[in-house]
């Protein structure tokens, strides 16, 4: 008998605990109760956030199975947003996209070496909603418009995503209707493909946690040349998107000698494939430094590239290409899209020391050099796993290299005054021991 009371209430503390397990879950999976939109952007790496307003467009379908109607100067649903539209049934919330907008949030998980993923979203949208009854309330919600003010150049695939929204309404203790649950399927993907699929529409309040409710878009631009002049590859202020340089010096250095490279550019991942063939060309040029500080353009078959129609150079993403610079010139690129990066070979050159600095949007990323006679290569490694990459600023790889010490006759150059001392010293010596023998010759 006592063995069955203590199974008992074992068996008791069990039920206990399963239900105290189970209640918390019921409460972790009670419906949303607010709702938010989000807009997604992403932007290749080293893309400033770009000034710009998207809208959303929140159309009312139906009420307790009761198609929208206007009638009486009366909705017979609430219409949801600004500016609404009675005939239609349609509001309009918007949101607002720039550097000074602190409310924007980099997504770090889904960020990655290539690509910043930003994100804003809106206050809970059923907010100031004035219910007039209780009942299910049905909405559809899309992107109706996204417009960049960021200057020209710009691309973008904007979202196509589309969602139905179901409010369940019910009346409070107090008298007043209130949300008691949300469900939100989202019915195609930003792609415009066909969807069926629950998403949570809750606000996040922190980190990466936001609405599900989300609009992706994608954005990327060129930092080159945005006025109705034509390219000027001689004026660095409009401007050069990348350059290429290469200096000489030490004692000795050839001024006329050519150094000969290999370079790979690569569009930003975030380029669709059926758009890669508006972008994966560059404009290039090259140019020489005058004494004067002054540029002019060069088209010499000494850099061995192949000159179009004033002087421009076509260079591919993607693939590899090969030129040659000699003291004071400059492969200067006028168009390359901003998050383009690249991969650069300067090949060995006898007697000389190479030696890199790579700047992006300005800033020295960095410094490397390699020994005599050795090729020197610049890859993402290089900048702690992150690519070499085109920014919004002034970006350059500036080469310069020094002459090895001239060894003659097996001396180097460099020890030439400590050897004249020697040899000087060394004769002070032999004349004054020849003068000390002679004086005690004529002595004896």
């Amino acid at each position: 008998m006592l063995k069955k009371s203590k199974i008992l209430v074992l068996l008791a503390l069990v039920l206990i605990m399963s239900f105290a397990n189970i209640i918390p879950a019921f409460a972790e999976n009670e419906p949303p109760k607010e709702a938010a939109i989000t807009k997604v952007l992403q932007v290749p790496f080293g893309t400033d956030i770009p000034e710009a307003t998207f809208k959303f467009e929140i159309k009312a379908i139906l009420v307790d199975s009761v198609n929208y109607i206007f009638s009486n100067n009366t909705p017979n649903m609430p219409i949801i947003g600004a500016y609404p539209n009675n005939t239609t049934g349609t509001g309009t919330i918007s949101l607002v996209f720039g550097k000074s907008i602190s409310a924007i949030k980099k997504d770090t998980e889904l960020s990655d070496t290539y690509t910043d993923v930003w994100y804003l979203q809106t206050p809970n949208i059923l907010m100031d909603v004035e219910w007039k009854h209780a009942g299910e309330y049905h909405y559809h919600i899309k992107e109706s418009e996204a417009v960049y003010t960021s200057g020209a150049n710009v691309g973008s695939v904007d979202s196509k995503a589309e969602y139905n929204v179901v409010v369940l309404v019910k009346e409070d203790n107090t008298g007043k209707f209130v949300v008691d649950a949300v469900y939100v399927t989202r019915i195609a993907d930003d792609e415009g493909n066909e969807a069926n699929a629950k998403v949570d529409p809750t606000p996040g309040d922190s980190g990466d946690k936001y609405s599900q409710l989300k609009f992706t878009n994608k954005y990327w631009k060129d930092n080159g040349n945005t006025t109705t002049d034509p390219d000027d590859p001689t004026n660095p202020e409009k401007k050069w998107t990348l350059s290429i340089s290469k200096k000489v010096k030490e004692y000795l250095a050839d001024e006329t000698l050519y150094f000969n490279y290999s370079m790979k550019l690569h569009m930003p991942d975030i380029i669709p494939s059926n758009m890669v063939n508006d972008y994966k060309v560059y404009k290039a040029y090259i140019v020489e430094k005058l004494t004067n500080g002054s540029y002019s353009l060069v088209t010499s078959p000494n850099n061995n590239v192949t000159y179009g129609s004033g002087g421009a150079i076509t260079v591919t993403a993607g693939e590899v290409f090969t030129f040659s610079l000699k003291h004071n010139q400059y492969l200067v690129f006028v168009n390359t899209t901003v998050g383009a990066y690249y991969e650069i070979t300067e090949f060995k050159s006898p007697a000389y020391n190479p030696a890199a600095d790579v700047i992006s949007s300005a800033a020295r990323i960095v410094t490397k050099s390699g020994g005599t006679n050795t090729d020197l290569t610049l890859s993402h490694l290089d900048n702690n796993d992150k690519p070499l990459f085109v920014g919004e600023a002034a970006n350059s790889v500036d080469f310069v290299n020094s002459r090895a010490e001239i060894q003659i006759t097996g001396l180097n150059l460099n020890d030439l005054p400590f050897i004249v001392l020697i040899a000087l010293g060394l004769g002070g010596l032999v004349i004054f021991i020849l003068a000390k023998s002679r004086k005690n010759k004529n002595y004896n």
